[in-house]
């Protein structure tokens, strides 16, 4: 295993205490494995008001101090310390994540114990230059395992640690000890208490899991199926579990709905990952309503706002727009059978999200398991793209040679101009040497005077 280097800072931080200072959590763990070192967590057995005393006046600042969870934030230059006391945690019915009490102590055991996995409860004696470790982490980080020291505990008191261990077992590439997972998937349903936000920053990480240390094969693939196997899926993604064991049609898909789902999520770019775990969410409702897939994507939309937006998960506007287009678009010009003229104006219309749809699209091809190489749709929209490029066709009004000005100085009602501007932007898509500030203005006559009759 590798070595543990302590940032100079925290060497002097450590002399100013009159307990022995503790690195712990990731920092150690991904230290003793040689990977990027993230936070850095420390420990002692004092009270935070008793560090923020004794660094008083130093070029040590407290930032933020949460003194009922033995808690400071501690800045040094452009390091920041999360420094937390040793304590044990108590916690009340459910798993709502945050204890209901905590009781500071002296024991390094103690605290070691309210951790949630053995691989992060390793502590490192910063002055004393040793490693103690009083759960067996060590020999689990040797094992490439994810072990609680009391499972059951450990996920009765906090369910977002059943999230925690699927990601950790995705990003560090380690099994999951069988103790600790059968406690998981006991305790699944306590996920429910867990604040919608947390969730959510989870679940996407572990979608993104393979980009966090470079691990090699589909770790968010894995992960995927992990949530599925223990129940938790559906508890994130309500609507999933229609999906599973729903067969399609074999000319066109080697899997059931979800696994192709989970294909297409293994396949999928980083930036589309969460579209591509939602894009077909909507097959398990419309084959139980109808007995086929039959607008799917439309469902799938409705249900991705549902999932993500403030009924559910409460993600980002922005974000929850991006996925319900991407579901909603995902099987546009399916068969390559819309004019080049729509495909055109659809790329102009939603030029900023194109190139992740075609993403979206190529994942979806070869999560169908039948066919590899590059999706028909996306190297006809390619080649669409490429030719609008070469004739130079904007891709936005800014790229007009007119703007709302000039539609004014035609005489243009300024209610009016947003519309006269899109019929001329259609023009220029369709005809890419009509972007001509004169002739454009010529065009614009006639647009103005169809919407001053009312039909425009």
């Amino acid at each position: 295993m590798s070595q543990i280097e302590t940032p100079q800072n925290l060497i002097k931080l450590a002399k100013m205490l009159s307990q022995p200072l503790y690195l712990t959590g990731g920092y150690v763990r991904n230290s003793l494995l040689g990977l990027d070192k993230g936070d850095i967590d420390i420990c002692s057995a004092l009270a935070p008001w008793e560090v923020a005393g004794l660094i008083e006046g130093t070029p040590f600042e407290v930032v933020a101090s949460y003194n009922q969870l033995g808690t400071l934030k501690i800045r040094a230059g452009s390091e920041n310390y999360e420094y937390t006391a040793f304590r044990r945690d108590y916690y009340g019915e459910g798993g709502s994540h945050k204890p209901e009490k905590v009781e500071l102590c002296s024991s390094l055991e103690e605290d070691a114990k309210r951790r949630d996995f053995t691989v992060n409860a390793i502590y490192y004696d910063i002055l004393g230059e040793k490693t103690l470790d009083p759960l067996g982490g060590l020999e689990d980080l040797k094992k490439r395992l994810v072990r609680a020291h009391d499972p059951e505990l450990i996920f009765r008191s906090d369910a977002l640690r059943l999230l925690r261990m699927v990601r950790f077992a995705c990003e560090l590439g380690f099994d999951i000890d069988e103790d600790t997972y059968a406690a998981a998937a006991k305790y699944a349903n306590q996920l429910k208490d867990i604040v919608p936000e947390r969730i959510f920053d989870e679940f996407y990480r572990i979608l993104l899991s393979d980009t966090r240390y470079s691990n090699p094969g589909f770790p968010h693939y894995r992960g995927l199926h992990l949530l599925k196997d223990l129940g938790l899926l559906p508890l994130i993604l309500p609507g999933i579990e229609l999906c599973y064991g729903v067969p399609q049609r074999s000319d066109f898909h080697r899997y059931d709905v979800f696994e192709h789902i989970a294909q297409t999520v293994k396949f999928s770019h980083p930036s589309v990952r969460l579209a591509a775990a939602l894009h077909d969410i909507g097959k398990g409702i419309c084959h139980r309503a109808q007995g086929n897939a039959y607008g799917h994507e439309i469902v799938g939309a409705e249900m991705a706002e549902r999932i993500l937006g403030r009924q559910g998960l409460k993600c980002p506007k922005k974000l929850v727009d991006e996925m319900v287009f991407l579901v909603r678009y995902h099987m546009y010009d399916l068969k390559n059978q819309t004019s080049e003229n729509k495909v055109r104006m659809f790329i102009v219309r939603n030029f900023p999200l194109i190139c992740k749809l075609m993403l979206l699209k190529q994942a979806d091809f070869l999560g169908c398991g039948k066919e590899s190489g590059l999706n028909p749709t996306v190297k006809r929209w390619q080649a669409i793209l490429e030719k609008m490029r070469r004739e130079k066709a904007p891709f936005s009004l800014r790229e007009l040679e007119v703007d709302g000005r000039n539609m004014l100085g035609l005489g243009c009602l300024p209610t009016q101009i947003s519309k006269v501007l899109d019929k001329l932007l259609e023009d220029c898509v369709y005809k890419p040497s009509f972007n001509k500030r004169e002739l454009l203005l010529e065009r614009a006559k006639k647009y103005i005077d169809a919407a001053s009759k009312g039909r425009l």
